[in-house]
């Protein structure tokens, strides 16, 4: 048994093979069916899995890449860990992607073979990776049959090997391919799990993808590597997904900003009885406080905020026995083995607390470089191996840092610095306000002002929003430009484009 405070160093595969041998009766997946509800024990899980690692291994050899092109689904976490137990390196892509994204990501890769899901909002997934030029094979394979007798000889796997390339989603422009080892995968998701105080009883729920490492690493195998149970979701509806926390008794939600506000306005003043929900995590890009103030007033539940990305999943958290300024207000502090600083972006020198910079980290669980530098430049390190995460932040005497969005985000209005969380954090209070997005538009005299997408609750008019600001905010930081939008454009993980909301302007 790994301690509280120990870096498991074990490989993902032999971390789930120690669960499984250890809790085989117990429950590791739950999913519906055309509306009836299935199952799945460790023991059938692991035999599922060890299956998958046999055939893949007569077609492919350790170290080689293993794409997938699917919505989530059950079959998709058993290929993920006998892809694990083979020691291939899974590249995940989304269902949502064009044939041409989709041939990018595996040519730049060099995947071998793509394992396509069923057809996805009338796509056939297998059609179109046809084109691509690797070989295809479908990802529900009935002849993946648990193996009988003794367990099959698998190669041996190492905790530095490569475990993912995870390609960015794209919210600035072309993905490139954050490569994780099996270090990350079998220790980021269960220590952000612990730290919440998750335990094996805990019946966990997401619909967060699993093609994006929030879901397959930092809910997925947060789960199952720690003997837990998952609820899988398709997909994202906010109706289905209500109804599946109450079916299946879940009592840890994990999603993005937009899926809870989407579930607030479907449920409206009447949430469907939740029970056994104890904990939310919402995280995957700015949070507004007025938001976790709603989650929680609506869910009757303690909610946390999570920050990570690609390439450094799970890094900083809120806990239980934080204050409900710092659950409000922050992202948290580090967890654990990870090193954190907040650094001049300009020239890298650590800069006071309370000060804004940006924010950079340090460890065994950060990204091992891109795939497509891996023999060059690191261009996200600094010099001295530090992770340049791109994002702003500052943290106080107590190591809690507040976000303070992109440092490519900022906006510079005749010299004086504007960050569009803490604007956004303000509208977002006013209760004609859903959800608001605050991007740089360009002006002459000023080199670029605030403008506000503002997507509305009620009835909006811009000179009451833009008065509203003016009593909260420094007269340059208030929005000049005022846009309604019906929706935002999302990425795959439902982070906000912001990039395309300023091509509008």
């Amino acid at each position: 048994m790994i301690g509280p405070g120990e870096l498991d160093r074990s490989s993902v595969g032999a971390a789930f093979t120690r669960e499984a041998e250890r809790r085989p009766a117990a429950v590791a997946l739950r999913w519906a069916i055309r509306g009836e509800p299935a199952a799945m024990t460790y023991a059938d899980l692991l035999a599922r899995a060890r299956a998958v690692a046999v055939t893949l291994s007569a077609r492919l050899a350790p170290g080689d890449r293993l794409a997938i092109w699917s919505a989530n689904c059950p079959e998709w976490i058993v290929a993920q860990l006998g892809a694990a137990l083979a020691g291939l390196v899974l590249v995940p892509l989304n269902p949502a992607l064009t044939d041409a994204e989709a041939g990018f990501i595996v040519r730049a890769s060099g995947a071998q073979l793509l394992l396509a899901g069923p057809p996805w909002r009338g796509r056939d997934l297998a059609s179109s990776a046809a084109g691509i030029g690797v070989e295809v094979q479908p990802l529900v394979d009935r002849n993946y049959a648990s193996p009988t007798g003794a367990p099959p000889r698998l190669p041996d796997v190492e905790p530095d090997d490569l475990m993912l390339v995870q390609y960015t989603s794209g919210t600035t422009g072309t993905p490139k391919g954050a490569m994780l080892t099996h270090v990350v995968g079998a220790n980021v998701g269960p220590i952000s799990h612990r730290a919440l105080g998750l335990t094996e009883d805990d019946v966990v729920c997401s619909p967060l993808p699993f093609h994006h490492v929030g879901g397959s690493v930092c809910t997925v195998l947060a789960t199952l590597l720690r003997g837990g149970t998952y609820v899988v979701l398709t997909g994202f509806d906010p109706a289905e997904t209500l109804a599946t926390l109450a079916r299946d008794g879940a009592t840890f939600f994990g999603g993005v900003p937009t899926m809870m506000i989407a579930m607030l306005e479907e449920a409206g003043p009447q949430l469907p009885p939740l029970p056994a929900l104890r904990r939310v995590m919402v995280g995957g890009t700015t949070v507004a406080p007025s938001l976790i103030t709603r989650i929680e007033q609506a869910f009757g539940v303690e909610v946390f905020n999570g920050y990570g990305q690609s390439e450094a999943p799970s890094a900083l958290q809120t806990r239980p026995g934080d204050s409900a300024a710092v659950k409000a207000m922050t992202i948290g502090r580090a967890n654990a083995h990870r090193e954190l600083e907040i650094r001049d972006a300009a020239t890298g020198a650590s800069v006071r607390d309370g000060e804004v910079g940006e924010l950079c980290l340090r460890g065994p669980l950060t990204m091992s470089g891109y795939w497509e530098e891996r023999d060059g430049v690191a261009s996200a390190f600094a010099a001295d191996g530090w992770l340049r995460t791109g994002d702003l932040g500052a943290r106080d005497a107590d190591g809690v840092v507040t976000l303070h969005g992109r440092l490519r985000d900022v906006i510079i209005r005749g010299g004086e610095n504007i960050y569009p969380a803490e604007v956004e954090a303000v509208l977002g209070t006013h209760p004609a306000v859903a959800d608001v997005v605050v991007v740089a538009a360009p002006d002459p005299r000023w080199g670029e002002v605030p403008a506000a997408f503002v997507r509305p609750a009620a009835p909006l008019d811009p000179a009451e929003l833009e008065a509203f600001a003016r009593e909260r905010l420094a007269s340059f930081k208030v929005p000049r430009i005022w846009r309604e939008v019906a929706a935002f454009p999302l990425t795959a993980s439902g982070k906000v484009q912001r990039f395309r909301l300023a091509e509008q302007l």
